[in-house]
């Protein structure tokens, strides 16, 4: 968890927009669902999947796997 913390934190000089920036924090709701904090994790995930959208289309396997990623999460049950 630190590593993408520090990872997240590089992305910024980037801007939030980036497609790279995004792939960080895709990344990091990843774990963050894994850890159980699904809220948080949704709220990374819509943000990437709509940057690599717009920036890379619904075709695009980034695009693909953000949305297949945001579907598991909001599926998932949340953690107490």
């Amino acid at each position: 968890m630190p590593q993408a913390l520090v990872l997240r934190s590089q992305a910024v000089s980037l801007g939030p927009d980036h497609v790279d920036s995004q792939l960080v924090s895709h990344n990091l709701g990843c774990v963050l669902d894994r850890l159980g904090r699904n809220h948080r994790a949704i709220e990374l995930l819509e943000k990437a999947h709509a940057v690599f959208l717009e920036a890379l289309g619904s075709q695009h396997p980034r695009t693909m796997t953000a949305c297949r990623n945001l579907r598991h999460v909001q599926v998932a049950p949340t953690a107490p």
